[in-house]
C-alpha cells in the first residue's frame, strides 16, 4: 500500500505571539468549515481537513519530512 497526499498550511513566523497564533488558527479552522470552501475545494478534487491545532500541524509535517525525507536520502534522489 502507497498513501501519498498534497496539503498546506498556514505559516508564521518565529516568536509570533501564542495569541496570534490561536487567531489565526481559529480563522483558519472556522474557514474551512464554510460551505463555499469545502464546494471549492471539492471542486478541484481537494477535502478540507478536519480542524486541528498548531502542534498537530507541526508533528504532522515533521512526520512526513522524516518519512519522505528517509525515502529520498534511500533512494539518493536529487533535484534536477
Amino acid at each position: 500500500g502507497f498513501q501519498a497526499r498534497a496539503y498546506f498550511g498556514l505559516a508564521a513566523p518565529r516568536g509570533t505571539p501564542p495569541e496570534t497564533v490561536g487567531r489565526l488558527n481559529a480563522a483558519m479552522n472556522d474557514a474551512l468549515r464554510e460551505p463555499s470552501v469545502i464546494t471549492a475545494f471539492a471542486r478541484v478534487g481537494a477535502d478540507a481537513m478536519p480542524a486541528n491545532s498548531p502542534d498537530d500541524f507541526r508533528r504532522q509535517a515533521r512526520a512526513d519530512g522524516e518519512r519522505w525525507g528517509g525515502l529520498i536520502r534511500r533512494l539518493n534522489l536529487v533535484a534536477e
